[in-house]
């Protein structure tokens, strides 16, 4: 439902900046001004407490530039430290560096036993060809050779494994 001429009509808005309103009305405290400047002096601009305060009630803007907004030590050397944060800063780097030297340690004996495990395993997957190839060699010559490597293909997943094909099985068994 639309609203009526009428209704559009009685219904205004409050108007967002009253032209004649006068901005000497607003009065700010001068502890408060005082306060502002302590935190950020940039903001005084060279005046006097009193002139920023008047500024203020006249509906003039305080921002300052950003560089002048910051306080004099932002963006250099760091503040003096006090001894509190300095044991702060010891202890958190002594546990630190114990804990990065505890883990690179473990990263070596990891590294040591990866290796370890590596060979066994290579070792492990020659032996077994080893046996396959003994085994092989122990079947009749004449039968392997007649039933060619079409005997081991239903195998080829389990000699890949081992790093071996058909065809290198069977060639190492009739290798004698």
């Amino acid at each position: 439902m639309t609203p009526s001429k009428e209704e559009r009509r009685r219904y205004q808005p409050p108007p967002m900046h009253d032209e004649g309103a006068s901005v000497g009305n607003v009065k700010v405290d001068e502890k408060v001004v005082r306060k502002i400047l302590t935190i950020n002096p940039g903001l005084r601009k060279g005046r006097t407490t009193f002139e920023v305060k008047k500024a203020l009630e006249q509906g003039e803007s305080l921002a300052a530039d950003r560089r002048a907004a910051l306080p004099p030590n932002v963006g250099k050397q760091p503040p003096p430290t006090t001894a509190v944060a300095r044991d702060l800063e010891q202890a958190i780097a002594l546990f630190m560096r114990s804990k990065a030297d505890g883990f690179t340690q473990a990263l070596q004996e990891l590294q040591l036993q990866r290796q370890a495990l590596n060979r066994a395993e290579a070792e492990a997957r020659a032996a077994l060809a080893e046996q396959l190839v003994a085994f092989v060699r122990l079947l009749d010559p004449k039968a392997v050779t007649s039933a060619g490597r079409s005997v081991f293909l239903p195998f080829q997943d389990f000699l890949s494994q081992v790093n071996l094909t058909p065809a290198q099985l069977f060639e190492r068994a009739v290798r004698r």
